[in-house]
């Protein structure tokens, strides 16, 4: 992981493209009571050979407050600049430029701890 955070830090200047995990979103307080109440009724509800099936589910598939990020891949290249966060922030050359706009809205934040693969120099390295 750490490797593939230097490769990437280092690799200023350099058409790449990057695959890494998204932040994950925390559910509304609602959605995860409804979601927690479902599952409840329909285990009360369930005859007793479904619930042990039911519940075999909800242990393997646990409801939880956040929902995970998903797999992100972006071509493109960075110059290098990191913030107080640690993220870096990437130009994404697939997406269209705002020219109306006095900024690039190409702009985009990778934190290379969520790297999972990188294409430098036609090389591909893979977190193990």
């Amino acid at each position: 992981m750490t490797e593939l955070a230097d490769i990437f830090n280092h690799s200023a200047r350099v058409a790449m493209t990057v695959a890494y995990i998204t932040k994950p979103t925390e559910k509304l307080k609602r959605d995860y009571d409804l979601e927690k109440s479902t599952k409840i009724a329909e285990i009360t509800n369930a005859s007793l050979s479904n619930a042990a099936k039911l519940l075999a589910d909800l242990i393997d598939n646990p409801i939880t407050r956040n929902i995970p990020g998903k797999l992100r891949v972006m071509k493109g290249r960075h110059y290098g600049h990191i913030d107080e966060l640690g993220r870096i922030h990437f130009i994404d050359m697939e997406l269209q430029r705002d020219n109306s706009k006095d900024y690039d809205t190409r702009s985009r934040q990778v934190d290379p701890r969520t790297i999972q693969w990188l294409i430098v120099g036609k090389v591909k390295y893979t977190l193990k």
